[in-house]
């Protein structure tokens, strides 16, 4: 039997989880953090909340690892979110979002000006 990698997939009650959370809330901030409890800011909320706990604490991990701090709002942290999350993956499915957001310019061959001519 594939032993569990998700606390969400643990039998877990609803008490038991409840205690869960209460002790993931205690281990914000340190290497034991479980990827459960909230700890982000505001702005990221739609990303992490539908993320699942590995993506979250990946995020918690390299943000601390940055040297920010968890409840900040930056560039920096827009990146390792985007970078943890997958650009939001699970909750632009979970939306409904069928577009792909904006990744950046695309790579471009110059043109020299005999083949713009043409």
């Amino acid at each position: 039997m594939k032993p569990s990698t998700s606390c969400y997939q643990l039998p877990l009650t609803f008490e038991a989880f409840e205690k869960v959370l209460a002790l993931d809330e205690t281990l914000v901030g340190t290497e034991d953090y479980m990827g459960v409890a909230y700890w982000w800011d505001f702005e990221y909320k739609y990303f992490l909340r539908d993320a699942t706990h590995t993506e979250r604490k990946k995020a918690h991990d390299t943000i601390l690892a940055a040297g920010l701090p968890l409840d900040g709002e930056s560039v920096e942290h827009d990146q390792i979110i985007a970078w943890a999350t997958n650009n939001g993956r699970r909750a632009r499915h979970f939306a409904g979002v069928t577009w792909t957001p904006y990744d950046g310019p695309r790579t471009w061959k110059r043109l020299t000006p005999s083949e713009e001519t043409t």
